[in-house]
């Protein structure tokens, strides 16, 4: 949709520069006019092709959309109650709106509604929070330590006793 705005926007402006151009070239014979107007619509659409190819690439390539940190999506998912642990978590761009994510999340054993539970909360933290819409969460046994992935949650920290007193 985007791409049909800027070619509409560059054709309209690009005829207002030719009929300027052509008054101009009419009343001052500068024929000089045309090959630059003729230029400057060139640049105009090589300048704004690029940026549609890059989006159209990032699109295609299944990109991590621009501005989305995947340390603050897994941080939001460990926020979620009784998530232990996230891994293989994958985010892409399927569209100019529309992103999807898949991981792995470790849970507690437990009933299958308590999961679904589990399931709708990350389902509407990741909407709420990041727009990913299409969701793909593969529940796995919570396991030990050593088997984690690089997003396990972050050790809790030793506090100091004195402030502890105070």
């Amino acid at each position: 949709m985007r791409t049909v705005w800027i070619h509409n926007l560059g054709d309209a402006l690009s005829n207002v520069a030719i009929v300027a151009g052509a008054l101009a070239i009419r009343y001052t014979a500068a024929m000089w006019v045309d090959p630059v107007l003729g230029i400057a619509i060139g640049v105009m659409v090589l300048w704004s092709g690029i940026g549609i190819l890059q989006e159209s690439g990032h699109v295609l390539l299944e990109g991590l959309p621009r501005g989305m940190k995947l340390e603050n999506v897994a941080a939001s998912i460990l926020r979620v109650r009784s998530v232990q642990e996230v891994h293989d978590i994958h985010i892409w761009t399927l569209g100019t709106d529309l992103v999807a994510l898949s991981c792995h999340v470790r849970i507690p054993d437990m009933h299958m509604e308590e999961s679904q539970t589990i399931l709708k909360e990350l389902q509407g933290v990741l909407e709420h929070d990041f727009h990913i819409t299409h969701t793909t969460v593969q529940f796995e046994r919570a396991g030990l330590p050593a088997e984690s992935g690089p997003y396990m949650p972050e050790p809790a920290k030793p506090s100091n006793s004195k402030e502890a007193e105070g």
